[in-house]
């Protein structure tokens, strides 16, 4: 069984797409996101609030989101068009 789930190069490299999406999710959900709100008016402190601070793993997690989705979409059609024995 398992040698017809990779038994070409593109089943591969949809594994591999849905493997992307699914650590891009983990790492968007894993990320610490900035306070905002109350908590960001701190009057007798020296720091500022810069609201539009991302932390790197939003950013990663995006981009692997985005580039497992399109691998995923470009095996599902390349597997969709091929003729069955």
């Amino acid at each position: 069984m398992l040698r017809r789930l990779v038994s070409s190069p593109t089943r591969i490299a949809g594994w591999a797409g849905l493997a992307a999406v699914l650590v891009g999710i983990l790492l968007i959900a894993t990320a610490t996101h900035p306070t905002a709100g109350w908590f960001a008016y701190a009057p007798l402190s020296d720091t500022t609030f810069v609201p539009d601070q991302h932390p790197w793993q939003e950013r990663a997690g995006q981009a692997l989101v985005a580039v497992g989705a399109v691998v995923v979409a470009f095996v599902v059609g390349r597997l969709s068009a091929q003729r069955r024995p």
